[in-house]
């Protein structure tokens, strides 16, 4: 009886815990168990009857753990619909979803040619889910589902983390991470409560920050917090996740002229100045370095910055006048400054070289 539940509720039975142990323990969140199985020898890169390694599975539900806690209600726990949106939400957005943690929910994950719509659906705000919650809504059980996020996302970094350490793995492990990155959603749960804040900007403060400015945002951020504890927890959650985010960019990328991590990370093969991860979208990059500026994310706000999709035309925010905000406050944000000077400085040498007759009459003169 104990196998057959088991299989009812986490899709696995004695066949996967024998066959593909990493597999096994991902999907039933023991991730010590995981562990311990890839140091007693378990190979992470073996393919279950779904012809999915325990590399890609474990990216898989990393990722899509992150898309729970910044483009989903579950870290409101589902306020009620009549109290907030105007709009039908989708079928993971209504109060009445019952949130999946244990990884049922992420494994398999279905592909169908619906993709692309339903990434561009999840780019709305889910500003009056954050009002309501914000305002009226009781925290127990919320606060319980945010650390499970937490816990979750944690526990699978330090999966991914330990098949890194395998020099034999750590290409192989880099590789996935750009592959699977195009799990990554647009994190709209953090766009909303910027919005809210925003909105209600008075409430908290009498500046005139404006939404466009990325250090106006940060500064309302920083004020808005001490004020309301509601508020307060849902913006530490959402620092963790991203600083869960920024471990695992920190696992292949370093930042050799800031040092934001304080030198704990260790330089190896695969381990990178620039990581590259092509599968993400412009505009999810944008919204990344946002987060990660305003979170005081330093290593991450450097990965996305130094993308090649890092929108330099089209823009939400105005990251010219960031810039010369930082540069006036170098001392206080040098971590920040430097791979955003860097950007700008590629991006001019870029329009240079592709303007016609730009580079022969600097030369001339």
């Amino acid at each position: 009886m104990a196998a057959i539940r088991e299989y009812l509720i986490y899709g696995v039975d004695d066949e996967h815990k024998h066959l593909w142990p990493i597999h096994y323990h991902l999907i039933k969140n023991d991730f010590l168990a995981a562990i311990d199985s890839i140091r007693r020898g378990a190979n992470p890169l073996l393919e279950d009857c779904k012809g999915t390694s325990a590399i890609a599975l474990c990216y898989k539900l990393f990722f899509n753990t992150i898309n729970k806690s910044l483009n989903s209600t579950i870290p409101l726990c589902n306020p009620d619909e009549g109290h907030t949106q105007k709009s039908t939400p989708s079928k993971r957005h209504m109060p009445n979803t019952t949130p999946e943690l244990h990884g049922m929910a992420d494994y398999p994950v279905a592909k169908d040619s619906t993709e692309g719509a339903q990434r561009h659906d999840q780019l709305r705000l889910f500003t009056p889910y954050v009002e309501f919650a914000i305002g009226n809504h009781k925290l127990s059980s919320a606060s319980s589902l945010r650390n499970a996020l937490v816990r979750r996302a944690k526990g699978l970094l330090a999966v991914l983390r330990c098949m890194a350490d395998r020099e034999d793995l750590r290409l192989i492990c880099k590789a996935a991470l750009m592959e699977s990155i195009s799990i990554l959603e647009y994190p709209a749960l953090y766009a909303s409560v910027m919005d809210f804040l925003f909105s209600n900007i008075r409430t908290y403060t009498m500046n005139n920050f404006q939404a466009i400015y990325v250090h106006e945002a940060r500064a309302l951020w920083n004020v808005a917090a001490p004020k309301d504890v509601k508020l307060k927890e849902l913006i530490d959650f959402m620092s963790q996740i991203a600083t869960t985010l920024e471990e695992l960019c920190g696992i292949f990328h370093v930042d050799i002229y800031s040092q934001s991590l304080g030198g704990c990370s260790k330089l190896y093969p695969g381990h990178d100045r620039q990581l590259q991860l092509e599968k993400l979208q412009h505009h999810i990059v944008e919204m990344f370095a946002h987060m990660a500026f305003v979170t005081n994310k330093p290593l991450l706000f450097d990965v996305m910055v130094l993308q090649d999709s890092f929108p330099h035309v089209e823009t939400a925010f105005m990251w010219d006048e960031f810039l010369s905000y930082l540069v006036s406050e170098a001392d206080r944000y040098k971590a920040f400054v430097e791979p955003l000077m860097r950007r700008s400085l590629r991006n001019n040498l870029e329009k240079r070289i592709c303007t016609p007759g730009m580079v022969p009459n600097e030369a001339a003169s």
